[in-house]
């Protein structure tokens, strides 16, 4: 039997309370060149659990295929141990949505303060 996953990759991530979070995703298509993101927002979040406001929403830079989400160190102070977050990409005239990367968004409490 075959699978046909629709439900993005699964990428979780771990960071320490009071940090800034910064990093990079590329995105290509099936044969491995720069996907084509023209005429799409991306939108990123992080949620407690699926369903609730989101806690966070990642400032998102586009550039070409290469996205930056960046969340700011208070922002991560705020945030419960245990979350879920997700990468979507969404088309202007929002007819079409897709997630691309999902996962466990996980905080440690930090040390220094």
């Amino acid at each position: 039997m075959s699978i046909l996953n629709l439900a993005g990759q699964q990428l979780d991530v771990l960071v320490v309370a009071g940090d800034s979070v910064k990093f990079n995703l590329t995105f290509q298509d099936e044969s491995g060149n720069a996907a084509d993101l023209t005429g799409y927002t991306i939108k990123a979040q992080v949620r407690e659990q699926p369903g609730v406001d989101p806690a966070i929403n990642f400032q998102v830079t586009n550039n070409g295929n290469e996205v930056t989400l960046y969340i700011g160190p208070n922002l991560t102070t705020a945030l419960p141990a245990f979350n879920v977050w997700d990468v979507q990409l969404v088309s202007l005239d929002q007819t079409e949505q897709r997630t691309l990367v999902r996962g466990a968004f996980r905080v440690k409490a930090e040390v220094t303060v």
